[in-house]
């Protein structure tokens, strides 16, 4: 049957049973068998209920969680053998942790065909943690980072977190989208300012 729902996005949450001392110790790095047996029977469940209700779906990696890098996302869809679904991306997450696959190697990975959401979310490291903060305000360089998205040929939408990160979300939102329409609008007209130069 139809829905009016389009596009769904899903993550792996864990309990503390895959919890490390660090970010890079965590999540999939302890993850034995019957973790990733789990998260393929998830996924699997996942990638047929969006196939039979047409809607447009992505894995999300997140910290601490057993698909929290681009090489554990590769691992779970090719176990569950998904074929609808695609992965998200997230800056954040994926800057935190140090497993990660460098970004151009990450965007080689056989699933990035099917990448299908990204999300531009900035961070700053404090202690164990990397919370997230304004777009502007964290350690990523955005700009190199929305460079390294158009590079990749990414066409499809883009957000980033407005709750949680302190201030007014509203404000927070409307802010992250000028920013993204100011560094388009610089690429565009001050090509010598191109991030990858």
């Amino acid at each position: 049957a139809a829905t009016p729902i389009e596009y769904i996005s899903l993550s792996l949450s864990g309990n503390d049973e895959l919890s490390g001392p660090t970010i890079h110790e965590s999540g999939s790095a302890k993850a034995e068998d019957r973790h990733w047996e789990r998260a393929y029977k998830i996924i699997k469940a996942f990638d047929q209920a969006c196939r039979n209700h047409g809607i447009l779906g992505a894995l999300y990696p997140h910290t601490h969680w057993i698909c929290d890098t681009p090489q554990s996302q590769q691992k779970i869809l090719d176990g569950a053998e998904a074929s609808t679904i695609g992965p998200a991306f997230c800056s954040h997450h994926w800057y935190a942790n140090k497993n990660s696959l460098e970004l151009d190697a990450a965007f080689e990975l056989p699933m990035m065909q099917r990448l299908n959401y990204v999300v531009l979310t900035n961070g700053r490291f404090q202690g164990n943690g990397f919370p997230a903060v304004r777009f502007d305000l964290g350690e990523i360089d955005m700009a190199w980072m929305l460079a390294k998205i158009i590079e990749f040929g990414y066409k499809g939408p883009i957000s980033s977190q407005g709750w949680g990160i302190g201030g007014d979300p509203f404000i927070t939102s409307k802010a992250f989208v000028d920013t993204i329409q100011k560094l388009l609008e610089r690429f565009r007209e001050e090509p010598d300012l191109w991030p990858l130069r």
